[in-house]
């Protein structure tokens, strides 16, 4: 079973030496892995690269508001989250986590899956704690079929770019 990875500190240098399927750590918690600040979009670009070319299948940094990079296989991703008012950050990454697996697993294209991975990290931070199932809800499409966003209002549709100058070694 593949193994997919949302750690910090030497967890998460000890895990991306075991090469799992997906890592996902944030700019900060990568920096130390990296050897220097991902204070840039290129920065974080080149250390998501260094990850793939490690033997990690989906390379994933987050950015917070700056969004994601994923690169996998198929090439390199940068999702930008609407724009939302964060009541609280924790288990943002385990949510987008989820979202990303949620896609791949039920083999969407890889726009779909990071549009609804990111927009789901969005939802999340929203609420504090894990939400109240009993609230009512509105649902709102996105440009991405099959998909809603749960949400109230709808927020600003993600951004997306791939970038298909990268190729593997």
């Amino acid at each position: 079973m593949p193994l997919w990875v949302d750690t910090s500190g030497p967890a998460l240098n000890a895990a991306i030496a075991t090469h799992p399927a997906g890592v996902k750590p944030n700019e900060n918690e990568l920096a130390e892995w990296a050897g220097e600040d991902m204070t840039s979009f290129d920065v974080r670009l080149m250390a998501a690269k260094r990850l793939h070319q490690s033997g990690i299948a989906h390379a994933l940094i987050s950015a917070g508001v700056e969004g994601v990079l994923w690169v996998n296989a198929q090439g390199a991703w940068h999702a930008t989250p609407p724009k939302v008012t964060a009541t609280n950050t924790v288990c943002a990454g385990d949510t987008f986590v989820a979202g990303m697996l949620h896609g791949l697993l039920n083999q969407h294209e890889a726009e779909q899956t990071l549009r609804f991975a990111t927009a789901l990290s969005a939802e999340a931070v929203r609420h504090a704690g894990v939400g109240d199932p009993t609230l009512p809800i509105s649902i709102h499409s996105n440009k991405t079929p099959g998909y809603g966003v749960l949400t109230t209002p709808p927020p600003r549709e993600p951004r997306y770019e791939y970038y298909s100058d990268y190729r593997l070694p």
